[in-house]
């Protein structure tokens, strides 16, 4: 009985009841080491779920305010190649270059920026790049980096869906690129 004399509701009642066994349970599971946090373990279907829509959405949400991209010039692709071979291709790998063995081990692997250059809009690309992704190994270089060296970056991601091996490989060399995008 409720302290004014009144009955709680059942639906009330049955509410206040499973959200107390719930927290319980979570309880339970964290106190009991009952979850295998090993990033070897990976995630479960359900779990891999929640987190991919809810970053997809969350990323698509944050980028709407980013600043329109500029027009991505031979240049801007040749510096953020550069650039990206000397900080990402070891998680990402490039056009034939693989990551290196760990990365395949994180949880959740790091994704295939060739997909991803063609699923995300360059203000998403570069809204990750700037404020990276939590409970992933993406860190956030808008601390670190210029929004120009960001957006070279945005510009080489963009443009992997049409770059070839030699292509790649002469970015490291300083070679001029063939062709302007």
């Amino acid at each position: 009985m409720a302290a004014s004399g009144r009955k709680v509701p059942a639906f009330l009642a049955g509410i206040i009841f499973t959200l107390v066994v719930s927290a319980m349970i979570g309880l339970t599971i964290m106190y009991g080491g009952l979850y295998n946090v090993a990033a070897s373990s990976g995630h479960s279907p359900v779990a891999r779920w929640i987190l991919d829509t809810t970053e997809e959405h969350s990323v698509a949400r944050q980028a709407g305010n980013m600043p329109t991209p500029p027009r991505f010039t031979a240049a801007m692709i040749r510096s953020g190649g550069q650039d990206f071979q000397k900080t990402c291709q070891t998680c990402h790998g490039g056009p034939g270059a693989q990551p290196a063995p760990f990365a395949r081990t994180m949880t959740p692997t790091p994704p295939d920026l060739d997909k991803v250059a063609k699923e995300l809009s360059a203000k998403e690309i570069f809204w990750i790049l700037q404020h990276g992704i939590k409970m992933t190994a993406m860190p956030a270089f808008g601390e670190v980096e210029k929004d120009d060296d960001l957006w070279n970056m945005v510009a080489f991601v963009k443009h992997l869906p049409q770059m070839t091996p030699q292509q790649y490989q002469a970015l490291g060399r300083g070679a001029p690129r063939d062709q302007d995008s």
